[in-house]
C-alpha cells in the first residue's frame, strides 16, 4: 500500500501487523511448495528464511543454512567468488545473479542458477532480499557435452587435413575453414562466390567426365561423395583432392546449399601409385622367371601365379585363378591326370601334398607329370604366412640324367669286359671306379676299393698287407716312389712282382680332367714263358759247345745266328 503522511491509529498498526503476519504465512506456504529454491536475507545479507526445496538442493537443513550458515553449502571452489560477490552486492543493494555449484555431504554437486533482488517496505525502505535458487545441472551437463563434442570437432579438424566449406543455394562458396589455408599454404580468398567448377577451371578441362557425375548430382540437389579430382595450380603444383558434400534444406523443404568437407589426398595417391607400380614391377619380375611360380594366402587362397605355371599345368589351368583353394586345385590336379598318382586313392594323394605344402623347410622334391613330364617342386613359407610355390621343368635334365646312367651303365660294362684290371682316380687322387679284375687282383686291399679311397691310403696298407714285394727300407719309401710314378706323366710301363709270387705289368696315363687311370694285366705266364725259354736257350747251348766239332748255326738269310767255341 502506498506509505501516507498520516499517523496510524493503535488499532490500525496492530490490524496491519496481523495483515502482515497472514501474509508471511501465505508466503510461506507457497514457498514451501514452489519447484524453485527460494530464500530471504536481512539488509546485511545474511539468509533468514529458506524453503524446503532451497533445503533439497543446498544439502542442509534451514536451521543449518541460517545466517553466513548457507555458505557452508557451496562448493569449496566457488565459495569465496560467491561470497565475495553476494555480499559486495548486498552492501550495494543491487540484484545479484549468478551460477555455482552446492555440494552436499555426500558429495554430490548441484549447478543452480541463483537470482536475487532487494526486499522493500511499504514506506520504500529496504528490508532484506529475496532471491530463488533453479536446478541447471542438466544445463550444464549439456553445455558440457556440447563443449566437449565442439572441441572434439575442432582437435579432430585440426588433426585431419581435411578443411570445411559451405555452399550457397547457387553453388558459390561461402565459407572456407582456416584449415585450407593450413594445408595448401594458400589465401582461400579465390573461393568465395564462386562455384566448385569455377574453381578449378584446369581440373575441369581435363578431366570432364569426373565434374559430369558432380554436376549431375548438385544439379539434383544430391549428395554426394568422394568426388575426386586433380587440384592444379598456375604454378605447375597438382595436388589430388577428395570431396563431399551434404545437401542442406530448410524445415519447409527449401534447398539452402551445400555442406562440406575436402581431403587433400594427394601423398595417398602418391602412394597408391606406387604400389602400382611396384606391383606391376613384381608381377613382370613373376612373369620374367622361367619357373612356375604360385602363391597362396594364409588362407591357402591363390593370390597369383605366372603364366609358366599355367603352361606347366595345363589341365588345371581354368582353375589358377585367385581365390581357388590349394585343396581343391590338388584334388583336380589328381582327378585330372595331371600328375601320376602314386598313392592308393586321390585323397591319400591329396593329404600327403597338403602336409607337404604346410611342413615348413620341406626339401624340393621331384614330381612327374601325367604326359611324362618332370619337374622340381618347392615349397617356403612367406613372413606373412603364405606359401610360395616354385615349380622347374627337369625333364630334359632327367633324361640326360637317364642317358648318363645308361652310358655309366655301359661304361662299367665295357670295364668289367676288358681282361685287364682297371682303375680310374680323380684329379684329387681318389678312387672313382675299378672293375671286378682289379679288386680280383690286390685281394687284400679289395675292401678298401670304393669310391673316394685315396690313392696314397690304398698304396701304404697295400705294403701294410703285404700285397706288393718291394726292395725299398720302408714301406713309406715305397709308396712315396710308388706316388712319384703315378704322377709323372708319360711314365714307362713297369713290371711288379706281388706277394704270392704274380707278376703284373702297371702303366699309368693322365686323363684330360687331371685324374689317372690305371691298367694292371698279369704277365705271370709271360715271365715263366720267358723264362723257361731262357732255360731252354742256355741247356741248347750247353749242348753245342759239347760238341767235339765245330758247330754254326745260319738263318734263312744265310747270317750267322750262333756258333761253338
Amino acid at each position: 500500500m502506498p506509505v501516507t503522511d498520516r499517523h496510524l491509529t493503535a488499532d490500525e498498526r496492530q490490524g496491519q501487523d496481523r495483515a502482515l503476519s497472514e501474509s508471511d504465512k501465505r508466503y510461506r506456504a507457497i514457498a514451501d511448495i514452489a519447484p524453485v529454491g527460494i530464500f530471504r536475507t536481512d539488509t546485511a545479507g545474511d539468509v533468514t528464511f529458506v524453503n524446503e526445496r532451497w533445503c533439497q538442493l543446498g544439502g542442509m537443513t534451514p536451521e543449518a543454512a541460517m545466517g553466513k550458515g548457507w555458505l557452508e553449502a557451496i562448493h569449496p571452489d566457488d565459495r569465496e567468488r560467491v561470497g565475495t560477490d553476494w555480499y559486495g552486492a548486498s552492501n550495494a543493494i543491487r540484484m545479484f545473479e549468478g551460477e555455482y555449484r552446492y555440494v552436499k555431504s555426500d558429495g554430490a554437486t548441484t549447478w543452480c542458477l541463483v537470482q536475487c533482488q532487494p526486499e522493500y517496505d511499504q514506506a520504500g525502505d529496504i528490508i532484506g532480499y529475496v532471491g530463488a535458487l533453479t536446478d541447471i545441472t542438466e544445463r550444464k551437463r549439456a553445455e558440457k557435452d556440447r563443449l566437449q563434442s565442439t572441441q572434439r570437432l575442432e582437435d579432430i579438424t585440426d588433426a585431419a587435413s581435411d578443411w570445411f566449406w559451405e555452399m550457397d543455394a547457387d553453388l558459390r562458396f561461402t565459407y572456407i575453414s582456416d584449415r585450407y589455408e593450413e594445408v595448401a599454404r594458400i589465401s582461400a580468398d579465390h573461393f568465395y562466390g564462386k562455384r566448385m567448377d569455377e574453381t578449378y577451371p584446369r581440373s575441369v578441362k581435363k578431366f570432364p567426365q569426373n565434374w559430369k557425375i558432380y554436376l549431375e548430382a548438385v544439379a539434383a540437389r544430391r549428395d554426394f561423395r568422394n568426388f575426386i579430382h586433380d587440384d592444379i595450380r598456375k604454378d605447375g603444383l597438382r595436388r589430388v583432392i577428395s570431396n563431399t558434400g551434404k545437401a542442406i534444406f530448410d524445415e519447409d523443404g527449401i534447398f539452402q546449399g551445400y555442406r562440406g568437407t575436402t581431403t587433400d589426398i594427394t601423398s595417398q595417391r602418391v602412394a597408391e601409385e606406387a604400389l602400382r607400380d611396384s606391383q606391376a614391377m613384381l608381377a613382370d619380375a613373376i612373369e620374367s622367371i622361367s619357373e612356375g611360380f604360385v602363391l597362396y594366402d594364409t588362407e591357402e587362397r591363390i593370390v597369383v601365379c605366372n603364366d609358366n605355371y599355367g603352361k606347366m599345368f595345363p589341365l588345371i589351368a581354368d582353375l589358377l585363378v585367385p581365390g581357388t583353394k590349394l585343396e581343391d586345385l590338388l584334388r583336380a590336379t589328381c582327378e585330372r591326370g595331371q600328375v601320376i598318382n602314386d598313392m592308393a586313392s586321390v585323397e591319400e594323394w591329396v593329404e600327403k601334398r597338403l602336409q607337404t605344402y604346410r611342413t615348413d623347410g620341406q626339401e624340393p622334391f621331384e614330381q612327374q607329370l601325367g604326359d611324362g613330364r618332370w619337374v622340381l617342386a618347392g615349397e617356403r613359407r612367406t613372413r606373412a604366412g603364405g606359401i610360395v610355390g616354385i615349380r622347374t621343368d627337369i625333364t630334359e635334365r632327367k633324361t640326360a640324367e637317364e642317358a648318363l646312367r645308361d652310358s655309366q651303365a655301359m661304361l662299367t660294362d665295357a670295364i668289367e669286359s676288358i681282361s685287364e684290371a682297371f682303375v680310374l682316380y680323380d684329379s684329387e687322387e681318389r678312387l672313382v671306379t675299378c672293375n671286378d679284375n682289379y679288386r680280383e687282383m690286390f685281394p687284400l686291399v679289395a675292401d678298401l676299393m670304393v669310391p673316394g679311397a685315396k690313392l696314397e691310403e690304398l698304396l701304404r696298407i697295400a705294403g701294410e698287407r703285404g700285397q706288393v714285394k718291394h726292395d725299398m727300407e720302408t714301406i713309406e719309401h715305397w709308396v712315396e716312389e710308388r706316388l712319384e710314378n703315378y704322377r709323372r706323366d708319360g711314365q714307362e710301363s713297369v713290371e711288379l712282382q706281388l706277394s704270392d709270387g704274380r707278376w703284373i705289368l702297371a702303366s699309368e696315363r693322365r686323363t684330360r680332367e687331371g685324374g689317372i687311370v690305371c691298367i694292371r694285366a698279369d704277365i705271370t705266364e709271360r715271365k715263366r714263358a720267358k723264362e723257361e725259354l731262357r732255360s731252354s736257350q742256355a741247356r741248347l747251348l750247353d749242348a753245342i759247345e759239347s760238341f767235339s766239332g765245330g758247330f754254326v748255326l745260319y738263318d734263312s738269310e744265310d747270317k750267322m745266328v750262333l756258333c761253338n767255341s
